[in-house]
């Protein structure tokens, strides 16, 4: 439980976007890195498949650069 009320508000308004804008309606529900949304019980390599996919993302992303940096 949280200490005090100080960030009540933003909870609420955080929770009220999750539940309209991105029509999430159970839990879990997982985003990560604000692109890759996984709902419901998913197992460890559903994870896995995510982050692998976000590594290749970055490789490119990087290779892209000049310098490399």
């Amino acid at each position: 439980m949280l200490e005090s009320d100080r960030f009540i508000e933003e909870v609420f308004e955080e929770d009220d976007f999750a539940k309209c804008d991105l029509e999430i309606q159970g839990v879990p529900y997982f985003i990560v890195n604000d692109r890759f949304y996984l709902e419901g019980a998913n197992p460890p390599s559903a994870f896995l498949n995510v982050f692998q996919i976000m590594e290749r993302m970055l490789a490119n992303e990087k290779a892209l650069c000049i310098d490399g940096n």
